[in-house]
């Protein structure tokens, strides 16, 4: 199953880490930043996944060693975690007040877009099947789907069209 992307409109990028400047990026910068890009960002997502081996398997779950990320494909969570440092400094709006955790080492799809979160819990299940960087991971019903990468693990849900990249130090959040 081939998972492609048809935005309705331009879909936007947005990705934080340490530090913040704005410039267009058609990929995951390499640098701190926050970007907007056009629906070629959205793409190249897309096309990255696509190339990647598929890894029969690994359905629901799966640690991206290389990357330090582990993934959950299924309820009651649905994204990745960072499984050892690297946390990601926040916007200024996120992660403000009370005793929770100051930083973000978890996106997840969330009721519309997906959604970085302040997680001081934890979703890594021990044991997890291991996904090797170019390695892909699809679930149940083949329309959530995630790459290992060298710097972090890049997914895509095929219904709302909206994807997310998590690495150490970054996130960036696809959207239309």
């Amino acid at each position: 199953m081939t998972v492609t992307a048809q935005p309705r409109t331009s879909p936007d990028v947005t990705t934080t880490s340490p530090g913040s400047s704005t410039e267009p990026a058609a990929t995951v910068p390499a640098s701190p930043a926050t970007s907007t890009a056009d629906a070629s960002a959205l793409q190249a997502l897309v096309d990255r996944i696509n190339h990647g081996h598929l890894n029969p398997r690994v359905r629901t779950v799966f640690v991206a060693t290389d990357a330090g990320v582990f993934c959950s494909l299924t309820d009651p969570v649905i994204g990745c975690e960072l499984t050892h440092g690297g946390r990601i400094k926040p916007p200024a709006d996120l992660c403000q007040g009370g005793a929770g955790a100051h930083d973000i080492g978890r996106v997840v799809f969330g009721d519309a877009d997906p959604e970085p979160q302040c997680n001081s819990d934890t979703i890594v299940e021990p044991d997890a099947p291991q996904l090797q960087s170019g390695q892909t991971a699809k679930s149940s019903s083949g329309t959530l789907a995630c790459l290992a990468e060298p710097s972090g693990v890049s997914c895509y849900d095929q219904v709302s069209g909206t994807g997310f990249f998590l690495g150490r130090g970054s996130y960036a959040i696809y959207t239309k």
